[in-house]
């Protein structure tokens, strides 16, 4: 496997990567769990990827950094963690560990990607909806629901119908798996979940405003321009007239930067004429709870949240404060 050689990085007992100095803290942490991930799973058999290695895996947006390579061994049992080398180039590294874990899964979630043993989209939602923060939960979920739904902007009810079903099956599976811990929480994550959200920060961002008890926005919604022309929010509250669009650098880069710049305040001023509140927000934002909660707190009127009751399995104690807006 080319990705596995003696070069530059120290990966794990015996392992070595080559690596590429253009890559970004996010890129060279996805290889270095997908490198780890396949030098672990060579060192036995009837052994997959679970977990955030699945996730990776997958190419699935996850929230964390991957610190952790998660391998199912198919058998019941604990085996102590053991930790690895840390990874070059990380802001704030942590820990990382290799992670073995003994549950059991039906042959039917038996999957391969790219020849690597794994398990299936739904499987894994399932178990990240159980054992993930609500938070980084959701990120991976909305988008493996969105890889099993394929939503069609051109067909909204179609979508949201294959949507449903997807949902109905992960709640059915989940129960069928009996009382367990995590339960609760990933009811919740399930419920939650939507195949519209088209980057980590949506989903972050949905994820404060629904455990807080807020309405749930409309992701995507369509606003349709005095030319004709459609635009999508990415998150909206029709009952405040209320939206939020997610920036990211890579738009405002290049030769035409500007012209980016002017046609995104033509587009807003005209949004906000048809008495529409808009904020932008970036990622920077969306990985502070604290600025989300403030950004909510301060667009959001007052009646919202005399109202709102934090959602059981999606509140977390980083959202305290909420009601007073600290």
């Amino acid at each position: 496997m080319d990705i596995l050689a003696t070069a530059r990085e120290r990966i794990g007992r015996g392992t070595y990567l080559k690596t590429d100095p253009t890559w970004e803290s996010w890129e060279r942490a996805r290889v270095v769990n997908l490198a780890r991930t396949i030098a672990a799973l060579e060192c036995g058999t009837d052994v997959r990827a679970c977990l955030t290695s699945a996730a990776v895996l997958w190419d699935l947006p996850i929230w964390q950094f991957p610190t952790t390579v998660d391998i199912l061994i198919g058998r019941k049992g604990w085996r102590k963690s053991v930790d690895l080398p840390t990874t070059s180039g990380l802001k704030n590294p942590g820990t990382e560990q290799l992670r073995r874990h003994g549950y059991a899964v039906e042959e039917s979630d038996h999957a391969h990607v790219s020849d690597v043993p794994t398990l299936s989209l739904m499987r894994l939602a399932l178990d990240i909806s159980l054992q993930w923060h609500p938070r980084d939960a959701l990120v991976t979920v909305d988008s493996i629901l969105r890889r099993l739904a394929e939503p069609n902007r051109a067909d909204r009810g179609g979508s949201d119908a294959r949507a449903a079903t997807v949902r109905a099956e992960l709640s059915e599976r989940l129960e069928a798996m009996g009382p367990q811990r995590g339960t609760r929480k990933a009811r919740a994550v399930i419920a939650a979940a939507s195949p519209w959200s088209e980057s980590p920060g949506e989903s972050v961002t949905r994820w404060v405003a629904l455990a807080l008890g807020l309405p749930e926005p409309v992701c995507q919604h369509e606003f349709t321009r005095s030319d004709g022309r459609h635009f999508y929010l990415d998150l909206f509250w029709e009952l405040f007239k209320f939206g939020i669009e997610f920036d990211g650098l890579v738009k405002y880069r290049g030769e035409h930067g500007a012209d980016v710049v002017v046609a995104e305040k033509v587009r807003d001023d005209e949004i906000r004429r048809s008495g529409i509140s808009l904020v932008h927000l970036d990622s920077a934002t969306a990985r502070s709870t604290s600025a989300l909660k403030s950004t909510l707190r301060g667009a959001l009127p007052e009646a919202a949240w005399r109202q709102a009751q934090p959602r059981s399995g999606l509140w977390t104690p980083d959202l305290a404060g909420w009601r007073t807006g600290r």
